[in-house]
């Protein structure tokens, strides 16, 4: 009986070693599956963390070329207008010299060399003198004043 009852215990245990190792089997495969589980999703979440990074390059990428060609024409027109501005200015400078040329052609200018011209009075010096002459010579006896106010005259 005794051996029985001993056999009986150890069909127990073997059945309890038995459940014990499936349970843990269990635990383990569900461990793996989880970290299986966890290992697709990060590498999901790395690959889509790499298309966006791959997309906000190109995009910035994009971006500056256009920047790039903004500035570029800008740069293009802005000198087009300087050496249009240029030329203008050149061919103003032409005009001129051309009509100054032309007056020049007309114009005789012939003066004699006379160091004493430099003392005598120039023509509008004289004109000047002419009118402040007789108007100067007498002295002035009433000189004349702003009109006094009304209300101030008594005081």
């Amino acid at each position: 009986m005794k051996q029985a009852a001993q056999l009986k215990e150890e069909e127990e245990k073997e059945k309890k070693m038995h459940k014990e190792q499936e349970r843990q089997f269990q635990i383990k495969l569900l461990l793996e599956e989880y970290g299986r589980q966890k290992k697709e999703q990060e590498e999901l979440i790395r690959l889509e963390k790499e298309k966006r990074e791959e997309a906000e390059r190109k995009e910035r990428k994009r971006t500056a070329t256009e920047e790039i060609l903004k500035f570029q024409e800008r740069d293009l027109h802005k000198l087009e207008l300087k050496i249009l501005e240029k030329q203008m200015k050149e061919e103003e400078k032409m005009e001129k010299e051309k009509r100054l040329s032309k007056l020049r052609e007309k114009v005789e200018i012939n003066v004699p060399r006379d160091p004493c011209r430099l003392y005598k009075p120039t023509k509008v010096w004289e004109e000047r003198t002419k009118e402040i002459g007789p108007v100067g010579a007498e002295p002035l006896m009433h000189i004349p004043h702003r009109a006094v106010p009304t209300w101030r005259q008594g005081l």
